[in-house]
């Protein structure tokens, strides 16, 4: 009796534990709704659209069985509609929702059978947004769109991981992002500026320049219909005293007061003159401005990060001009030369390291053979004078030639193997002083002996390289912690023809950018595009 007891309650007991295993067993098995997510993301495309992100998608969903984080049960969650007002709003920060697939998302939100598409849509659209308002859209030196790139000094796996888990927001998650300089804020209000004046109609346009007689300029007392509608452009910003109607094409001291003002704005001489550049700036229509800073607004979130530091030296292409932050705040500005639109200054960032007094100029072989070879033909003598030497070989083989008595019309850009050095002096390409932050772009600051061309609006006259304005001034500063460089011995050392390197005390960081669009405690600033390249970006941001 005791045996078939103790059986029956072992039969009983297996029987009972076997619908606990059983459903065991359907608990882990992978949801319908991750299993979906799985098969979905063997493509990198979801509602016929493409999943810029998918590299980071693919990864991110795989570390969490592909659970779903924006939808449930086929319906979007409150994260879901938070991430809707995110994309909604990115137009404050000069980007497009349509970046984001915001008609896509509006199309297929409350149709449950769709859920799996929208769920990869919002996760790309997040991760997209925090690439953006981390690194710009736009890349800064190639001025290509850039879809997705892993934000700076965030993991944006981890950022949504959070969201997902309830232990931050989507607005958080990614305010946390955005650039929180006053460069950046001072622009996004500008951008709000601009838009609200489009919204109330914007300003008059005014037409092409006009061809006026030989030696005449819109200056002072001069008198041309031109100048009724230049009023009306500068009645749109400035209050100027009403004329009586003979006298509206009159240019007084108020139109060129006027106009000086709005050369301030935009970095040209303040003469009071309306010439053709100043008139075609003055010619954008409101529109045309805020596509320009949506696009400098992308520009300063690659750079904010750049930007950042205690002590850095800037050099604006577009701007021509110099600047160096301590602290925040301006130490040192002077004007700068840039290269040509052919022979264009690259963006870049690297480390001043050296500073070079009496600098001896090693001709760049494009250069040395476009246009050096050609002066060298045409008159040795000269090309003697200048300080020019020749040499022939490298390393130990290198020797110097005697060129006067060469035949140099046998030599060709593609038998040319020279090597053509400049001595110090007056006359020196390179001026007095170098600064040198070694690079692969072999791109250097320095002094010129034209220093004419720092009157030009336009100072875009170099083959790369960088001319300034105050060479001393600035050699002076990096130099002062030493105590040993006092600006007469600086002086003296620039000017005294035998070249000598001067190790800096500590390495400055050098950011050479391009910005055409900029606000600061002087209020808004706009310069020309030089080099085309927001001509570029104006295909992604103003379409």
């Amino acid at each position: 009796m005791k045996k078939l007891l103790f059986f029956l309650v072992l039969v009983f007991t297996l029987t009972s534990v076997h619908p606990y295993v059983a459903s065991s067993e359907v608990a882990i098995e992978t949801p319908r709704e991750n299993a979906a997510i799985k098969a979905a993301l063997r493509t990198n495309r979801a509602a016929g659209e493409e999943l810029r992100s998918y590299s980071q998608m693919k990864p991110f969903y795989e570390s969490r069985n592909f659970a779903p984080v924006w939808t449930k049960n086929g319906k979007n969650n409150s994260s879901a509609r938070e991430l809707v007002n995110a994309i909604d709003s990115i137009y404050l920060e000069g980007l497009r929702p349509e970046f984001y697939h915001r008609g896509k998302i509006e199309e297929l939100s409350g149709k449950p059978e769709s859920s799996t598409e929208l769920e990869l849509l919002f996760t790309d659209a997040y991760f997209m947004l925090a690439s953006h308002l981390s690194n710009g859209l736009m890349d800064v030196k190639s001025m290509k769109p850039v879809w997705f790139s892993k934000p700076e000094g965030a993991d944006p796996s981890w950022l949504l991981s959070e969201v997902a888990e309830g232990r931050n927001s989507v607005r958080k998650s990614l305010d946390q992002l955005k650039p929180k300089s006053v460069r950046y804020l001072m622009l996004r209000d500008l951008l709000q500026k601009y838009r609200k004046s489009a919204t109330d109609g914007g300003w008059p346009t005014l037409p092409p320049f006009p061809n006026l007689p030989q030696n005449t300029k819109l200056e002072t007392g001069t008198r041309h219909p031109f100048v009724i509608d230049l009023r009306k452009r500068l009645s749109a910003a400035a209050r100027l005293p009403k004329v009586p109607p003979e006298d509206e094409d009159l240019y007084d001291e108020a139109v060129a007061e006027a106009v000086r003002s709005f050369q301030r704005i935009y970095g040209l001489n303040e003469d009071g003159i309306a010439g053709k550049i100043t008139i075609e700036m003055l010619g954008a229509t409101v529109e045309e401005r805020i596509c320009q800073i949506q696009m400098n607004m992308d520009r300063l979130r690659a750079y904010d990060i750049l930007l950042a530091g205690n002590k850095y030296l800037v050099v604006n292409i577009p701007g021509f001009e110099l600047d160096l932050f301590e602290r925040g705040k301006k130490a040192l500005s002077m004007r700068a030369i840039v290269g040509t639109y052919k022979d264009k200054s690259p963006i870049m960032s690297d480390e001043m390291e050296f500073i070079v007094m009496s600098p001896k100029w090693h001709v760049p072989h494009s250069i040395a053979v476009k246009e050096e070879l050609g002066k060298l033909r045409e008159d040795p003598e000269l090309f003697r004078k200048r300080g020019m030497r020749v040499y022939s070989g490298s390393g130990k083989e290198r020797v110097e030639i005697d060129y006067e008595n060469y035949d140099w019309n046998s030599v060709t850009a593609d038998n040319f193997e020279y090597n053509f050095v400049q001595d110090p002096g007056a006359g020196n390409a390179l001026g007095g002083i170098k600064f040198l932050f070694p690079n692969k772009d072999n791109v250097y600051l320095h002094d010129t002996p034209t220093r004419t061309l720092f009157a030009h609006d336009v100072r875009a006259f170099s083959h790369g390289c960088i001319r300034i304005e105050k060479p001393l001034d600035l050699a002076e500063y990096l130099l002062s912690p030493t105590k040993k460089w006092e600006r007469d011995r600086i002086e003296k050392a620039s000017k005294s023809g035998k070249e000598q390197m001067v190790s800096l005390p500590e390495k400055l960081p050098i950011h050479i950018i391009y910005l055409t669009a900029w606000a600061d405690e002087d209020g808004s600033h706009f310069r020309r595009d030089i080099y085309r390249y927001d001509s570029k970006a104006a295909n992604v941001f103003c379409k």
